[in-house]
Order: C-alpha cells, then structure tokens, then sequence
C-alpha cells in the first residue's frame, strides 16, 4: 500500500512535512543497504554517520541504536578506532533509555569495544579504564555470554597495569572455557591470546599457538597481518633480525593502503633499519603513512608506526644527510623544496613515539612503553 493510500489522501493534499518524513525514511532505508554493501573503510562509515543522524532527526530508537553499533565497528574496521568511543558511550545513554530495542548480545559487543578502545588511548584515566571493565562484565552476566571473550579483556587491562600475576589468571580462564556466540573471530582470538604469552615471556607456547593462523589454516581481514607485525617487533626487540625477515617476506604480501595499515608499516620500516636494502620498505612508504599518522586519534596505532619510522630515518641517516618528501606545507619539520633533514626527522618521529609512550605508562602505572623504545 502506498503512503497516500495509507492516509487516505490526494497526493497534492499530502502536507509539505510529511512528504519530507517520509522521504527521510526512504534516504535511511537506501543509506542502510548502501553502507552495509560496502567494504570497511572511509565510504563505508561516512554513509553510516549520515544514517545515525538521519535516525536522530526520526527519533527512532532501534535505528538510533542499531546505527552506533554498526558506526562503531566502523570506525574499528576501517577508520580510526579511537573515533568509537564516544559512539560507544551514545550508544550505552540511549540503550539506558530504550532497554528493549536491542538484545544483550550487542549491548555486551559495544560495552566490549567501548572498554578495548579506552586502554588505547593513555588520555582515558586508569580508573575510567577499570569502569568501562566492569561494564562489558556486567553486560556479559546480564545475558549469559561472553564470559572467554571479558577474560581475554580482562587479561589485557592487568598486562596494562603492570600485575602479570592477575593476567596469568585471567588467561588460564580464558583457555579454560568454551567459545560461544560472542567470543572474537577464531583467527585474532588466537593472535590475541599468543601476544598476550610472548608478554608473559611464554614464547614457545605462543608459536605453537599461531601456528594455524602463520599456516593461514585460520584467517581473517585482520590476519595474519596483526600477527605477523607484533612478530616483527618481538624479534627485532630479542635481536632476531633472521626471524623477523622471514616473517617481513609474508608482512609484504599485505599492501599498505590507508592509515588502518600504520602498524604493518612500522614494522617493515622498522625492519628495514635491522636489514638494510633488504627491499622491506622506502622513503616512499614513509611518505605516505607521515600524514596519515598525523591525523590519526588512535595513539596505540600511532606509537607502532613512529617506532619504525624513527628507526629507519635514523639507519637512512647513517647513509645520507637528507631526503626528498612530498609532505604537506604544515608538516612541523622544515623542508626545502620537499628536501628534509634525515636527523630532524628521526628526532620528531623519537619525541612523538616518547611523548606517547610516557603518557601510556604514566597512565598505566609501569614502563612498557618506554621499555620498547629502549630496546629499539
């Protein structure tokens, strides 16, 4: 049945403002098919942030809520990360006030990244931290599932602060029980876990953990890459520069397209200070990701990129004085005619990874941060 036989009305007779309601539940209907055709990324989320607003303006409370869950994974898939959080918090103030609209499982999966999002930004204070813990906890007890996946959390938040004895627990319990509906994909949940033990120091243990995902027997849009990148860094760090060339030669099959590829790049520019002209990365590369990074609010990501970047300015230096660089004209290290200083920009690319790694320890109350960039 058509709108105007639904009123009962000429369509000349229809009032302005009803054609214009209805003509934005048409655009939110279109919006949600377009967006969700799309792959993760820039296209994607803008057309799910139009969709939110649209719902806001139709104060519509299932599209309200439905939209920030999908506008969350959004910004996590295929923008910037750090961006979901204050979706995240919109999403719990009005599921506070529609508590029917949608089921625990979802209200769980935001209350999740909401709580992951937060320990990667040093800004969010530790007690803010333990908060938004607490409450993926209880919405995983509300509906009876997730209880692997909030330990697996609940892991990372203790690694976070420094109490490697409550993370040992935490990952036995995680271990112990089953998968179940809201447990992460299969391929970053063993990623996962195996960084957590190369944390721990049980480094054989995580090896043999990865093996199906290295083997790609287990796999993801996320992985191997996130695994073959925190590799990388593990054995550059032990001093491992023939491990982590050959992880390196499967971290090049990943192209480096946009800024959710800053860490993959960090590690191959940091791989190509240990190994030279080993072909794992270029002044080109940097180029590309410097602005990226500058833009990025998630600092986690940005920490990974500047370590690398920082190492290969630094081994370029010990070759030549300077480099040619396309960067924007507000890039803060001075460039003339798009010639900069292999040195400065070492040291800019130093303080960044410093600053940011001085206010996650600071924050979290140990020196991991700062420990990494020792070694490096």
């Amino acid at each position: 049945m058509s709108e105007q036989e639904l009123f009962g009305m000429d369509p000349d007779e229809i009032p302005e403002d009803m054609l214009d309601f209805f003509a934005d539940y048409d655009r939110m209907e279109q919006l949600r098919k377009d967006y969700q055709d799309l792959p993760w990324g820039p296209q994607r989320t803008e057309l799910n942030r139009e969709y939110v607003a649209l719902a806001d303006k139709l104060e519509e409370p299932f599209d309200q809520l439905a939209g920030r869950y999908q506008l969350a994974y959004a910004y996590i898939l295929g923008d910037d990360p750090a961006k979901a959080l204050p979706v995240c918090a919109e999403f719990m103030a009005l599921q506070q006030e529609h508590p029917d609209e949608l089921d625990g499982g979802s209200v769980a999966m935001i209350a999740m990244l909401a709580s992951s999002v937060a320990r990667d930004l040093p800004q969010i204070p530790k007690a803010q931290c333990a908060a938004l813990l607490e409450e993926f906890h209880q919405a995983v007890l509300a509906c009876h599932s997730g209880e692997r996946l909030w330990e697996y959390h609940a892991c990372e938040y203790a690694l976070m602060t420094g109490d490697r004895e409550a993370a040992e627990a935490h990952l036995k319990r995680f271990q112990e029980l089953p998968r179940d509906d809201l447990s992460d994909c299969e391929a970053c949940e063993v990623s996962g876990a195996a960084e957590i033990l190369l944390r721990l120091g049980r480094r054989e243990e995580a090896m043999a953990a990865l093996a199906p995902v290295l083997e790609q027997r287990i796999t993801c849009a996320q992985q191997p890459w996130v695994a073959l990148s925190t590799l990388i860094h593990d054995a550059l760090g032990r001093g491992d520069v023939r491990a982590a060339r050959q992880f390196g030669k499967e971290l090049l099959r990943r192209p480096i397209e946009n800024q959710n590829d800053l860490p993959y790049a960090g590690a191959l520019l940091r791989l190509e200070s240990a190994d030279s002209g080993g072909g794992w990365a270029d002044a080109a590369l940097l180029e590309r990701c410097l602005s990226w990074a500058r833009q990025l609010w998630d600092q986690k990501r940005r920490f990974w990129f500047f370590l690398g970047a920082g190492a290969f300015c630094r081994r370029l230096g010990q070759m030549q004085t300077s480099v040619r660089l396309s960067l924007p004209t507000d890039f803060p290290i001075p460039g003339a005619d798009h010639t900069y200083s292999c040195q400065a920009l070492e040291a800019w690319l130093r303080a960044e990874g410093e600053k940011i790694a001085r206010a996650f320890d600071r924050r979290n109350g140990c020196v991991y941060y700062q420990e990494i960039l020792r070694r490096a």
